[in-house]
């Protein structure tokens, strides 16, 4: 457990390790680089099945609970930021292949390491969670409509309905088929104290590291496991936590003796439950080694033909400095709590690059390489700005209300 923690919290030093590893092999040996090539397809699937199994599927209505949460997402990521991507690409026009390309990447909420930022922004990244399913489901749907309108029906026409149907259904829809099946096996072999956690136990656990990384700046997962036997020991925790953004920070101590409680009351946990903790450990190492094969097998052509990523930094940049106010503004019009309009944030900016990377792979010759080289340089300038908004978006862009001053006595 220790050890997967301590790869979540440093995943963006691992990431971007992986990156100059794979650049360096690649441009000491462009063979090796390109025999690396070959992974990539298949590493995607694993990855993709690990992020897939963090998605709360089963927990949908969850998701809707929260309706004003769930309207602002929707307005921020399938309204304004369409609007945003028009004019930015409007702006900066682009050859075909990277119009494509740009429109996977930005046209796409993220719904995997936004929760990471999100609780570590001091966001309400359990409402973040609970609302992924809604994002990656309407993602899909609207995304072939979102192609033709922004790339237009020539650029559109690169995308070969044979290859992209083939990319979409054994990278996308059969990991996502196996993660719902796990997810199903663990509520149903888990037993009463364990079904209606069991599809997000590994969620849960995964970032309960975040609030010792974090500080008080970092949101944490409250223990409900095993019954009584955690909201007992949750209620130890919280007695001692420390209040922010209006919620309870129970201490990761308070998790651990819950975790401890609950293997004692419910004995060992089932197979189908250990299966899906397992899956948590996928995504940080998977991702890792996605980026090494990418950097290796695509370095030198990238090197021989900068420009179309160079192209689309400014695009990128932009993006990044326009969403969080906007964002923000959709968060107090609908007049969100702190957490949830941080979580809105953090939503509205990051974005799903490696669930649409396949589907960029897809397209025909050089197009493939194009438009996956600008959605892997999308992730790389995404990744810089989390690093400032974790501070700016809990320090500057939402802060906490001003708790009223006590009447003095007498």
């Amino acid at each position: 457990m220790e050890k997967r923690e301590g790869l979540e919290r440093n995943q963006i030093s691992v990431y971007a390790a992986a990156l100059v590893i794979g650049a360096g092999a690649g441009l000491i040996s462009e063979p090796l680089g390109r025999s690396l090539e070959p992974l990539i397809s298949p590493l995607l699937a694993v990855l993709l099945f690990g992020m897939f199994t963090m998605i709360p599927f089963l927990r949908l209505r969850e998701a809707l609970a929260d309706l004003k949460f769930v309207a602002a997402l929707l307005i921020a990521n399938f309204a304004v930021v369409p609007l945003i991507v028009w004019g930015l690409l409007s702006l900066f026009p682009q050859p075909e292949a990277v119009t494509i390309g740009v429109c996977l990447v930005l046209l796409t909420p993220c719904i995997d390491y936004v929760i990471v930022f999100t609780a570590l922004g001091r966001g309400d990244e359990k409402a973040m969670t609970a609302a992924t399913p809604v994002l990656f489901v309407l993602q899909m749907a609207l995304l072939p409509l979102y192609l033709r309108l922004f790339a237009g029906p020539e650029a559109a026409g690169l995308v070969q309905a044979g290859p992209f149907a083939e990319a979409f259904l054994t990278l996308i829809l059969l990991p996502l088929a196996a993660a719902l099946m796990t997810q199903l096996w663990a509520a149903r072999s888990g037993g009463a104290g364990r079904t209606a956690e069991a599809a997000a136990a590994a969620v849960r656990r995964k970032y309960e590291a975040l609030q010792e990384a974090g500080g008080d700046e970092a949101g944490s997962y409250a223990p409900e496991k095993a019954g009584g036997a955690a909201d007992r020991a949750e209620a130890e925790g919280a007695g001692s936590a420390e209040a922010g953004g209006g919620r309870a920070v129970v201490g990761s101590g308070a998790a651990d003796r819950a975790e401890r409680m609950g293997a004692a009351a419910a004995g060992a946990p089932p197979i189908g439950t250990r299966v899906l903790d397992a899956a948590a450990w996928i995504p940080v190492p998977f991702m890792a080694l996605v980026l090494i094969a990418f950097a290796a097998s695509q370095v030198g052509r990238i090197a021989a033909d900068p420009g179309p990523v160079l192209r689309v930094l400014p695009v990128y940049a932009l993006f990044l400095l326009i969403m969080p106010p906007l964002a923000r503004l959709i968060g107090r019009l609908l007049r969100l709590e702190a957490g949830s309009g941080r979580a809105l944030i953090f939503s509205a900016f990051t974005r799903n690059s490696l669930v649409v990377l396949p589907l960029a792979l897809a397209l025909p010759g050089e197009a493939a390489n194009a438009a996956a080289a600008v959605i892997v340089a999308q992730t790389m300038t995404e990744l810089i700005g989390e690093l400032v908004y974790v501070r700016a978006v809990p320090g500057l862009i939402w802060r906490d209300g001003k708790k009223p001053a006590r009447k003095a006595a007498g």
